[in-house]
């Protein structure tokens, strides 16, 4: 087991996560060459791959504003050498995160049913079920040329 986890580890870059971004713990504040974005409240940080951190921020936006974010992130971390997986790729990765993270929160409410029959954990497992069933891509989908064409 500790192999297949070092072989995990080893194929994906990490970095600090902040873990609960979006725009409210982002401050834009003047600096000597320009705006500079700090963020605060990192009770969530931790390590990971940097897709996590963009996953939940882009989720904050509504859909068709998304794209365009992105793009400004895109061309950012484009000055620095990096360059981003597809938008395909990109919206599996997303995906991933945010099922992790629902899966994540069943955690807490299954212990407390097991352990001490608590009668919220049914109520959160149910709202839970309901953040699967209502899962959309991160990066709305584009149609197919033969979808965009006008019925004959």
């Amino acid at each position: 087991m500790l192999d297949r986890l070092y072989k995990l580890r080893d194929e994906g870059s990490e970095t600090l996560l902040h873990g609960d971004l979006w725009a409210i713990n982002v401050f834009v504040i003047p600096g000597p060459n320009g705006p500079r974005a700090r963020l605060i409240d990192w009770d969530h940080a931790a390590v990971g791959p940097p897709s996590y951190d963009l996953s939940t921020f882009l989720l904050r936006f509504p859909s068709e504003h998304r794209r365009w974010v992105l793009d400004l992130y895109r061309e950012a971390v484009g000055e620095a050498g990096w360059h981003l997986p597809s938008e395909r790729d990109s919206n599996l990765l997303f995906e991933t995160h945010e099922y992790v993270r629902f899966a994540n929160r069943i955690i807490w409410p299954a212990i407390a049913l097991v352990i001490d029959s608590a009668g919220w954990g049914h109520e959160a497992l149910a709202e839970i079920e309901q953040w699967f069933e209502q899962f959309e891509p991160v990066l709305p989908l584009i149609p197919a040329p033969a979808e965009l064409k006008a019925p004959a």
